[in-house]
C-alpha cells in the first residue's frame, strides 16, 4: 500500500529527470552550433558580436533567437503591436544594437526561463499542476508586454530629457554664432560638452560624429527628427535646414526658435498641471473617507456597545 502511494512521486521524478537531461543536451547542442558569420556583412558582424557582449541569453541561444524573431517578423495582414511599439523606441532605450524581433524573441526566452521556474515551485509547494501549467503559458507573455513597455517609458524619458535642454542648446548656439563660430558642427561640439551625459549631449555626440565621418548636415539631422519622433526638434530641424537652404541668419532662426521651446514647455507644464489634478481626485477621495472612518469610528462602537 505504501509503494503505492509512492509510485506518482516516482514517476514524477523520472520524468523530472528525464526532461532535465534532454533540456540540458538541447541547450548545449544549441550552445556549440557554429555562428555562420561569414555569411553577412562587417557591419552585421559587429552588431552580432555587440549583441553577444550585451546580452548573455543572445550568445548562448543565437540560433533560438534568429529562428524566434524570424517568426515574429514574419508578414501578416496587421504588424505585431509590440514589434510597432518598439521599432521607433529601441534605439533610444538601450545601447545595445537590438532590431525589435530579436529583442522580442530574447525576451520570450527570458519569460520561458522565468514561468519554468515558478512552474516548478509551485509544484514543489504542491499547488498542483494547473497553476504550473498556468504560470508556464501566462509568465512569458506578461514578461514580454512588461519588457516592452519599460522601453518605451524609457524611451519617452530619453525625449522628455532631450526637449528640456533643447531651449538652452538653441540659445548656446545662436550665442556662438554671434560670437562669430564658423560652423554648425562647431556649435553641435560646444552644446555636446556643456550637456555631456545627458539625453540632449548623447544625439548631438551622435551628429557630430556623423558630420565628421562626411555626412551632409541635412542629412544628419533628419536622421535626429526621425530617431527621436519628437515636436521641438523637428522644429528645430526644419528650421535649421530652411535657413541653410535660404541664406538667412541662423542665429535668429535659433533665437526664435528658443522662444517657441520655451513657450510650448510653459504649455505642457500648465497640461500637466491640469492633468494631475484629475488624477489626485481618487486617491484624495480615499483618503477622505478613512479620515471620516476614523472619526466616526469610536462614536459607533460606543453607541453600539
Amino acid at each position: 500500500m505504501n509503494m503505492a502511494q509512492h509510485w506518482p512521486h516516482i514517476i514524477a521524478s523520472i520524468m523530472s529527470g528525464f526532461t532535465c537531461c534532454v533540456t540540458g543536451w538541447w541547450y548545449l547542442s544549441i550552445a556549440g552550433m557554429p555562428r555562420l558569420d561569414r555569411l553577412r556583412s562587417s557591419m552585421e558582424i559587429r552588431r552580432r558580436d555587440a549583441l553577444r557582449s550585451g546580452s548573455t541569453l543572445y550568445r548562448d541561444l543565437e540560433p533560438v533567437v534568429d529562428d524566434l524573431s524570424t517568426w515574429f517578423a514574419r508578414p501578416r495582414s496587421t504588424p505585431h503591436p509590440d514589434l510597432s511599439r518598439l521599432e521607433p523606441t529601441l534605439i533610444l532605450a538601450t545601447p545595445i544594437p537590438w532590431q525589435p524581433e530579436e529583442y522580442l524573441a530574447v525576451k520570450w526566452l527570458e519569460g520561458i526561463g522565468l514561468g519554468l521556474t515558478m512552474a516548478g515551485l509551485a509544484l514543489l509547494v504542491e499547488l498542483g499542476p494547473v497553476m504550473a501549467m498556468l504560470l508556464v503559458m501566462v509568465v512569458p507573455y506578461v514578461w514580454a508586454k512588461l519588457q516592452v513597455r519599460s522601453v518605451v517609458q524609457t524611451a519617452d524619458l530619453y525625449r522628455a530629457g532631450v526637449r528640456r535642454r533643447l531651449a538652452f542648446a538653441m540659445d548656446l548656439m545662436a550665442l556662438m554664432l554671434e560670437a562669430g563660430a564658423a560652423t554648425f558642427g562647431e556649435c553641435l561640439e560646444a552644446v555636446e560638452r556643456e550637456t555631456g551625459g545627458t539625453p540632449l549631449g548623447t544625439e548631438f555626440q551622435r551628429a557630430r560624429t556623423r558630420l565628421n565621418q562626411g555626412a551632409a548636415q541635412k542629412a544628419v539631422l533628419s536622421e535626429m527628427d526621425e530617431r527621436l519622433d519628437d515636436v521641438d526638434v523637428q522644429s528645430m530641424v526644419l528650421a535649421v535646414n530652411t535657413a541653410e537652404e535660404r541664406g538667412s541668419k541662423l542665429k535668429d532662426t535659433l533665437r526664435n526658435l528658443a522662444e517657441q521651446m520655451r513657450i510650448r514647455q510653459i504649455q505642457r507644464m500648465e497640461k500637466a498641471a491640469e492633468e494631475a489634478k484629475v488624477q489626485i481626485t481618487f486617491p484624495a477621495m480615499v483618503v477622505m473617507v478613512a479620515c471620516l472612518l476614523l472619526v466616526a469610528a469610536p462614536i459607533m462602537l460606543t453607541s453600539l456597545y
